[in-house]
């Protein structure tokens, strides 16, 4: 439908993606990783 086009958008957050908050204060490197793997992701509709 429309509307999970524009929550694709903006990224749907998906409970999977909650284990990385844990590793915001751990590793600033690491954390940076993954928001960079996240892009392609979101670009080819995975989230």
């Amino acid at each position: 439908s429309g509307n999970s086009r524009k929550w694709h958008r903006n990224g749907i957050k998906k409970p999977k993606t909650h284990r990385y908050e844990s590793l915001k204060g751990v590793r600033a490197q690491n954390h940076c990783g993954v928001q960079f793997f996240y892009l392609p992701d979101m670009q080819l509709g995975y989230f």
